[in-house]
């Protein structure tokens, strides 16, 4: 091609050009932050183009390694998109390896170093000594209800022993302060529940 240079392997860290000619442009090129969904039977090691920021895989078969091969400080999500096998992940042939069971997801930020990786589950469950999330925030909504109620019915019953009050306002009156110290008093009883199992957690 008149007036170009012809690479066959062109490799930058950064590129700039004036204008690119859409019809010399060949091969595929692919953004960082695409995906693949990969289907495999055997042990896997990604090719170039499919080093992307989200990987799917499903493993066809048990005890399979999946080895990414990414640079240092790539950042990829990999998410096990089987119903049943797990599959060990690594970045490198050297790394000791991570477990990711059907359906996991984890957050990748890579390294060549062997077990240099930094592995983050996005999708745990199961955190905060063995509760489930959901299981110790039911909990604390009703710590949260608890206190509440243990607060303002006494104070309530207290009031209209006194008789009803004249109006609505007269009510709200009486009233406002309870709810006011019953609210401070929930709040308090949930927020400790949810710290307790913060630290369990961190523990």
């Amino acid at each position: 091609m008149a007036g170009y240079t012809k690479f066959t392997n062109l490799e930058a860290g950064e590129l700039k050009a004036a204008g690119v000619r859409a019809d010399a442009l060949s091969g595929a090129l692919r953004s960082p932050l695409a995906g693949v969904s990969l289907s495999k039977s055997a042990n896997y090691s990604l090719a170039e183009d499919e080093k992307v920021f989200y990987i799917g895989v499903t493993l066809t078969a048990a005890s399979k390694t999946v080895t990414l091969g990414l640079k240092t400080g790539q950042v990829a999500v990999v998410v096990n998109e089987g119903g049943t096998n797990a599959f060990t992940l690594k970045n490198v042939s050297g790394d000791t390896g991570t477990s990711v069971a059907a359906g996991k997801a984890y957050l990748v930020r890579a390294s060549t170093t062997a077990n240099g990786s930094k592995l983050t589950l996005l999708n745990n469950y199961t955190a905060y000594g063995g509760d489930t999330v959901k299981d110790w925030m039911i909990r604390a909504l009703k710590t949260f209800v608890q206190a509440f109620l243990g607060v303002l019915i006494p104070e309530a019953a207290a009031i209209l022993r006194r008789g009803w009050p004249e109006s609505w306002d007269a009510v709200w009156a009486y009233l406002a302060p309870v709810i006011a110290a019953a609210l401070a008093a929930a709040v308090c009883a949930a927020w400790n529940l949810i710290l307790e199992r913060l630290k369990a957690g961190e523990g």
